[in-house]
């Protein structure tokens, strides 16, 4: 792939200022085909001609006062590919009913206006926002078949409140607003379009925090939250290449959230650990179907699979050390229980992960990055029929300054343990 840019902006001295940004990607990939002995799985000879994506974006800010500011964004974004399945792994015939050329033409385009209140001293700060954003996908499955068209339009309305309520303790709480418009969705069926069933929601999130400051260089955080999330256009109507049977009826997922962290500086050591909770009511779920359900097996769904609880522990290090340079280190776990349907199982959670990455100054110019990621084998159907074994990932890269304002990056990346078992 190549990514170029651009970007523009102005500062006045205010404050006020804006600045216009845009990103383009031009890029072609491929995909490896399965491997593995299992006979529910066919392998896939896929190849991307073309996956371009290009981004505008305008930023701005604005004073009103003293104590008022007004920041808003303004986007456009656009996503564009072709997926060309072949007969063979010789990537020259489509004759096999399987084979297809695919192609996708996405836009979304939208903005935020958030206006900031600070009025200093005991009144705090107040922040009131309101986005709004416009999903609109258009592809063709085959040649030949007629082009099917979605689209979704979002807003949301939020109001948040921060303020100091002792010498050593802020407090912050905040309400919204979000509501879905499902403007269309087409079919196709047998190369007829017929529309989709079309469905609305909205919904009142809260979210409210403390943070108590009980010693020099150490914060303690208590954090709340009720979220919504709505199911995207894929969630709903996407055959996921003939892997999948579409849900038009899928509900959004209602969440309750506890998190408990503590942050600090221990002995030289920028330390950070949480332990967190969430309840959701109507959690979205893959749920596994029989092969003979799809074109593609194996098969699933994306279903509510009702009453679901996630529980984690998150701990993060980092430290500059003679010789080495910067040194961080992460580590989280989850547990995730489908409480309401425990015969689903959770697919693509795995229980733990772990990073850890540095940056040691070779010269005056030139830094070595190094980069390792692990993490444990997760399950890929919600049946268990299938699970992923754990594997790691080795990053490594060389970051040259060449003058002012010109770098040079070199990267590169070692995969190791990957496997694909047939087991609970």
């Amino acid at each position: 792939d190549l990514t170029t840019g651009l970007k523009l902006g102005w500062q006045g001295d205010s404050g006020a200022g804006w600045q216009l940004n845009y990103v383009r990607l031009d890029g072609s990939k491929g995909t490896p085909p399965y491997a593995g002995t299992s006979p529910e799985v066919r392998p896939r000879y896929w190849r991307w001609p073309y996956y371009d994506k290009e981004d505008l974006y305008l930023l701005g800010a604005l004073p009103l006062g003293d104590t008022l500011w007004l920041r808003t964004r303004l986007y456009y974004d656009r996503f564009a590919n072709r997926i060309e399945s072949f007969d063979n792994a010789n990537y020259d015939t489509q004759a096999r009913p399987y084979a297809f050329d695919s192609q996708y033409d996405d836009h979304a385009y939208g903005g935020s206006i958030e206006a900031e209140m600070a009025p200093g001293g005991a009144a705090g700060v107040t922040r009131a926002v309101v986005h709004f954003k416009n999903d609109v996908h258009r592809e063709v499955d085959n040649t030949g078949q007629p082009w099917e068209e979605m689209e979704d339009r979002t807003w949301s309305l939020a109001v948040e409140h921060t303020r100091t309520l002792a010498a050593t303790v802020t407090g912050s709480a905040g309400v919204g607003w979000n509501a879905l418009d499902s403007v269309r969705a087409d079919n196709n069926v047998g190369g007829v379009i017929a529309p989709f069933h079309l469905e609305d929601d909205s919904a009142f999130n809260a979210t409210a925090g403390l943070r108590w400051v009980f010693t020099p260089g150490w914060g303690l955080d208590v954090n709340l939250a009720r979220k919504t999330r709505f199911p995207t256009l894929k969630d709903r109507y996407s055959y996921r290449l003939g892997t999948a049977l579409p849900n038009p009826g899928l509900q959004a997922e209602q969440a309750d959230h506890v998190e408990l962290g503590v942050a600090g500086d221990l002995a030289g050591v920028a330390t950070r650990a949480a332990v967190f909770g969430s309840w959701l009511d109507d959690a979205i779920g893959s749920v596994s179907l029989p092969a003979t359900a799809c074109s593609s097996p194996p098969c699933s769904q994306l279903q509510n699979v009702g009453r679901q609880r996630r529980r984690g522990v998150e701990l993060s290090l980092a430290r500059t050390l003679p010789v080495v340079g910067e040194l961080s280190l992460g580590w989280s776990y989850l547990d995730v229980d489908n409480l309401s349907q425990p015969q689903v199982r959770a697919i693509y959670t795995p229980h733990h992960k772990l990073q850890l990455a540095s940056s040691t100054p070779l010269g005056e110019r030139v830094r070595l990055r190094l980069g390792l990621k692990v993490e444990d084998g997760r399950l890929s159907t919600s049946n268990g029929s299938r699970t992923t074994a754990g594997f790691g990932i080795v990053d490594a890269g060389l970051d040259i300054g060449i003058c002012r304002g010109l770098r040079l990056l070199l990267e590169g990346q070692l995969h190791g343990g990957v496997s694909m078992g047939i087991g609970n």
